[in-house]
This record gives structure tokens, sequence and C-alpha cells, in this order.
């Protein structure tokens, strides 16, 4: 009897134990299917979120890149803007320098217009004649003595450009004195003047 009643209560505790286990495991089975189930849900519910974001940042993007296009050009049936007054400025002032650089043209234009060239044949010997060197440009006459042979040709202030068509313009006046006194055995030399005249036709 008492080793018959030994073998019941092993049986039992077995039974229970089994019972236990088998709970426990169905139990966690239960629980894994639950977060299986979650995470398969939650997958595709971050998808959506990712891909929204995605949508969002292109949506962005592309206004950000109207935006950056609308800067550099205008499209062709926009509306004519009205210049402001601070554009407006910059154009009065454009047109200011404009016209302030035309005015040495201009006034070369007149220079030239009231300018003479004039061809001077001198006779042999000496002319009584100084000439100077200008800061810039050729020879000018500097002063004219009574007994020059040329006192009713040349006026002081005249400019020698050439003398028998040999440019002497980027010569100094010493330079070309010598170049007249070498030449005071010719029977002719030839003067090229340049006189500058006032708007009312008399000799500067």
């Amino acid at each position: 009897m008492d080793s018959t009643s030994t073998n019941d209560d092993e049986l039992e505790s077995t039974f229970l134990i089994a019972i236990v286990i088998g709970s426990t495991g169905f139990v966690l089975m239960v629980l894994g299917g639950v977060y299986y189930l979650t995470r398969l849900g939650d997958v595709p519910s971050r998808k959506a979120v990712a891909a929204a974001e995605e949508a969002e940042g292109q949506q962005q993007a592309s206004k950000d890149d109207d935006i950056e296009k609308g800067k550099s050009s205008t499209p062709a049936d926009a509306p004519a803007q009205q210049p402001t007054s601070s554009a407006s400025a910059p154009s009065q002032q454009q047109q200011q320098q404009s016209s302030s650089s035309q005015s040495p043209d201009t006034a070369a234009t007149t220079t030239t217009i009231n300018e003479e060239l004039i061809e001077i044949y001198a006779p042999a010997g000496r002319l009584g004649v100084v000439l100077d060197t200008p800061g810039d440009g050729p020879p000018i006459v500097h002063e004219i003595r009574s007994t020059s042979v040329l006192r009713e040709e040349l006026q002081v202030g005249d400019r020698v450009i050439a003398l028998d068509d040999e440019d002497v313009r980027m010569m100094s006046a010493n330079k070309v004195s010598k170049i007249i006194s070498r030449k005071m055995e010719n029977s002719t030399r030839k003067f090229s003047i340049v006189r500058t005249v006032d708007p009312d036709g008399n000799n500067e």
C-alpha cells in the first residue's frame, strides 16, 4: 500500500509540473504571437510615416526650387512692375554719368573743328623763332623775334607737328631746333603747323 501511494503521489506531482510547464509555454506562445502581430502592425505604420515625411520633404524642396526660379526669372505672362524710386535713382545717376562722359568727346570735337593745319615754307638762313617743349604734345612756338622772316606767318602758340614731312610731335624743342639749324642751307624748309582758332574765327 505504501509503495502504491508513493507512486500515485509522484505521478500527481509530475502531472502538475507538466500542467504548469504547458500553461507557461502556452502563455509565452500567446505573448509571442501578440508581440509579433504588434510588430507587423508597427512596420507598415513606420513605413507610412517615413513615406509621409519623404513626400513632405520633396514637396518642400519643390517649393524651394520654385522660389529660387522665381528669383532668377520672370514668367512671360507676369505683369510689368512699376520702377520704384530706389530703382530709378541709379538710372538717373547713370544718365548723368553718361552725359558727363560725353562732355570730353564733345569738347574734343569742338577743339578739332577749331584747329587749322597750316603749311609754311621758310627760306634758307636763320628763322629767328624760339621753340618750347610743353608738358605734353608737340613743340610750340614760344617767341617770334622782330627780325624773323616768318613773323607774318607764324604765331606764338603754334604747334610744330612736322618738318619737311618728318613727324616731330614726339621730339623735344631742342631736337627740332637742331634739325632746323642742320637744314639752314636748304633753299626751303617746310613746316607743318597746327593752329587753334576761336569760335569767332580769330586766331588764338
